[in-house]
C-alpha cells in the first residue's frame, strides 16, 4: 500500500553548536558529534569526529538504535539526502546539517534504510533540494515522499534478502581492498619504503623524468560533440563524473596524453595519479614523461601512490589558496632506483593481481546491478 512517509516518521533536526562548545579530541564531559561526512552508503562511520559538551545536548538529540541519519544541507547537491542507519544505541549526537528520521514500531528500520538508498528516493530528493550555493531539504520534502507500506514480516523478509546481496557486495569490496594492500606490501618487500630506502642509490626525479602541465582551454574553444581532430578534454571534474564530455579541436601535441601516459594532479587534489586515459589534459595536471629503459610504468605508478610519497608531495605544495605543486619541487623529490629487471618482475606480479581484481570487479558489478534491480522492484524507480 502506497502512503505518505509522514504517517510513519518523526523528524528531529540537528543542532548548531558554538565553536566554544566543541573540541576535536575526545575528553571527559564531551560526546561525539556525527556530521554528513560520517554517512556513507547506508552506513555510519565514527571517523573524523568532533565532540560537543554533554550538558549542551538535549536528551532527544542522542542517537538511538534504528534511527536513520540524513544529510539535509550541503554545498554539493549529490550529498544532500544521503542516509545511514544507526545500528546500536550510542552516546553520540548530530549536527545542524543533518536530521534524524525516527520510525514507528510498525516499520522495519533496515527496510526503510534501503528505501533511503533507492533510486526513487534519490530522484525525489534531487528534485526537492534547492539553493544557489547551499542545497537544503525541508521537513515537508520527507513528509510528502511516497513509500510502499507492507506488513512488518514482509518488510523484514525484503530487508533480509537485500542484506544477503549487500553482504556479497561488502565481501567483494573487501577482497579488492586486500588485493590493493597486497600490491602495496609487495612493493615495500621488494624495494623498501619509497621515501627512505637507499638499497640501489637515490637520485632526484629531475634525473629520470620530465613533466609538463596541461592547458586551461576557454569554454568558447570547447565542443560538446566528437569530430575530426577532436580530443576529449581531461579534467578532474570529468574524471569524477561531475561534468559531461567536452572536446578540444586541433590541440598542441604537448598537451595530448595516451593510455600509456601517467598524469598527476598538481593543484587542488595534489598527488592523484591517473593513467589509461587519452585526450587533452587540463592545466591541473602534470604529464610525467619517464625513461622507459630505466623505469617501468607500474613501478613508477606505485611509487607515486605510496602514502609517504603522497604526503611528501603535499608538504612540498604551496598552500596560499589551494595546494599547488611546482615543477621545481616535484623534481627535488628523490627515488631509490632499482634495476629495470626487478621492476619488470614487480610489474608482472601486479598484472597477475590485477587479473584477479578484474574478475572480482565483474562479479561486484553484477551483484550491484542485481541489488539495484531488486530495489527498483521493491521501492519503485
Amino acid at each position: 500500500m502506497i502512503e505518505k512517509l509522514k504517517e510513519y516518521i518523526q523528524q528531529i533536526r540537528g543542532v548548531s553548536y558554538k565553536s566554544t562548545d566543541s573540541v576535536d579530541k575526545p575528553q571527559e564531559g564531551y560526546v561525539p558529534l556525527l556530521r554528513a561526512n560520517n554517512i556513507n552508503n547506508g552506513k555510519i562511520n565514527f571517523e573524523n569526529l568532533i565532540y560537543v559538551k554533554k550538558d549542551k545536548v538535549k536528551e532527544s538529540q542522542y542517537l538511538k538504535k534504528g534511527d536513520i541519519l540524513i544529510c539535509t544541507s550541503s554545498g554539493s547537491k549529490e550529498l544532500v539526502g544521503k542516509a545511514g542507519l544507526i545500528i546500536k544505541d550510542t552516546n553520540a549526537t548530530f549536527g545542524a546539517f543533518c536530521k534524524v528520521i525516527r520510525l514507528k514500531e510498525c516499520c522495519n528500520n533496515n527496510y526503510f534504510n534501503y528505501y533511503f538508498q533507492s533510486n526513487y528516493y534519490k530522484s525525489m530528493i534531487q528534485k526537492s533540494s534547492n539553493g544557489v550555493n547551499i542545497n537544503n531539504l525541508k521537513a515537508e520534502d520527507f513528509d510528502n515522499l511516497s513509500v510502499n507500506i507492507l506488513s512488518y514480516e514482509i518488510q523484514e523478509n525484503i530487508s533480509n534478502k537485500l542484506d544477503k546481496v549487500q553482504n556479497i557486495i561488502d565481501l567483494r569490496q573487501k577482497q579488492k581492498e586486500e588485493l590493493d594492500k597486497l600490491i602495496e606490501s609487495q612493493f615495500v618487500e621488494m624495494f623498501g619504503e619509497p621515501l627512505t630506502s637507499n638499497n640501489y642509490g637515490r637520485i632526484t626525479l629531475d634525473k629520470i623524468v620530465k613533466v609538463n602541465q596541461g592547458l586551461q582551454i576557454p569554454v568558447s574553444q570547447r565542443f560538446n560533440e566528437d569530430g575530426e581532430n577532436r580530443y576529449k578534454y581531461i579534467t578532474i571534474q570529468f574524471l569524477n563524473g561531475g561534468k559531461k564530455t567536452e572536446y578540444i579541436e586541433n590541440p598542441n601535441a604537448r598537451v595530448i596524453c595516451t593510455k600509456d601516459d601517467i598524469l598527476m594532479t598538481r593543484t587542488g587534489n595534489t598527488g592523484q595519479v591517473i593513467t589509461n586515459v587519452e585526450g587533452v589534459f587540463h592545466n591541473n595536471f602534470f604529464k610525467v614523461d619517464y625513461d622507459k629503459k630505466r623505469l617501468n610504468k607500474e613501478f613508477l605508478i606505485k611509487y607515486f601512490e605510496n602514502d609517504g610519497i603522497y604526503k611528501d608531495m603535499l608538504r612540498r605544495a604551496t598552500t596560499s589558496t589551494i595546494p599547488d605543486l611546482s615543477h621545481s619541487e616535484f623534481y627535488k623529490m628523490s627515488i631509490d632506483l632499482p634495476p629495470i629487471e626487478l621492476q619488470n618482475q614487480f610489474a608482472e606480479i601486479v598484472k597477475q593481481i590485477n587479473n584477479q581484481k578484474f574478475i572480482l570487479e565483474k562479479s561486484l558489478k553484477e551483484t550491484e546491478e542485481l541489488q539495484e534491480s531488486l530495489m527498483n522492484i521493491y521501492f519503485g524507480e
